[in-house]
């Protein structure tokens, strides 16, 4: 919530710069100040120290990325969790052009962006705050249901309206859906995949999610102003509700697993921050 204050704050301040330059050069200051930003961040990151450790004397032990990727390929939780995130991917692939969709086809300036870093903090603020409160009670199923019918409503939104306003708010609840997701996920896959191996799935994961994202929005970037707006949308939307079902597959019994994992997980003192923030804000 912290971060996404700042984020909008940013947004304020960054959108003069952006009106007096026409876009252009205030994305240069913009990305010069991000890198400044970056390596606070990473600065701070490495301030992190685990508190304590986790003894497993059934420890599987993995030596290089191969052997990970054999281990999850032949465990179908962690195979579905794994497929799931090649679907985020493509996802968050295609979303990355969303603001170039917005100049195309909804006539917004480029200065929009501010607006857009804005409303992408705010919605954020909201997704945090709706883990907080219903995450624990109602799971990563329902958590990732919820956000993605959000996301479809959202597409359906910009499909039937075409103006700059309509754009934003329909911007906004993407956002509020990928927060969700971006949290919803990470904590599905700590109840069910063993404390052992969270570190290497997660690379793993990360690794093929963003791997996806890279091929998508490479060959969206060639296609994308040659395509219909509605066969954009509709290709998220498909691989939206293909996410429900590889969610449906990975975290089917992560109630059960959960309570038998309890006793283990207070044995741990993490620090946790999901897949990050919306890289769209």
């Amino acid at each position: 919530i912290i971060f996404n204050i700042i984020g909008a704050i940013g947004g304020f301040l960054i959108k003069p710069v952006l009106d007096r330059s026409n876009g252009l050069d205030g994305y240069g200051i913009a990305f010069f100040v991000s890198l400044l930003v970056v390596s606070g961040s990473t600065y701070f990151s490495g301030k992190m120290k685990l508190l304590k450790e986790h003894n497993d004397s059934n420890k599987l032990v993995l030596e290089h990325p191969f052997s990970i990727l054999s281990h999850v390929l032949k465990t179908k939780v962690l195979l579905n969790a794994l497929l799931l995130h090649v679907m985020r991917g493509v996802v968050s692939g295609m979303i990355f052009f969303i603001l170039p969709l917005g100049v195309q086809y909804y006539n917004i300036p480029l200065s929009f962006s501010a607006y857009m870093a804005i409303i992408a903090s705010s919605a954020g603020i909201i997704g945090y705050i709706f883990i907080s409160i219903f995450y624990d009670n109602i799971g990563t199923i329902r958590s990732v249901i919820i956000s993605e019918l959000i996301i479809l409503v959202a597409l359906l939104g910009l499909t039937v309206f075409r103006n700059p306003f309509s754009f934003l708010v329909f911007y906004a609840f993407i956002s509020l859906g990928q927060t969700i997701i971006s949290q919803a996920v990470p904590l599905g896959v700590l109840k069910v995949v063993p404390l052992y191996f969270t570190g290497s799935f997660t690379g793993i994961r990360l690794f093929i999610m963003q791997m996806s994202e890279a091929i998508v929005t490479f060959i969206a970037g060639i296609y994308i102003s040659k395509a219909p707006i509605i066969m954009v949308f509709l290709f998220i939307a498909i691989f939206a509700i293909l996410q429900i079902w590889f969610v449906k597959q990975a975290f089917g019994n992560e109630d059960a697993i959960k309570d038998t994992q309890n006793t283990q997980n207070n044995s741990l003192c993490i620090g946790y921050n999901g897949d990050g923030n919306n890289k769209n804000g």
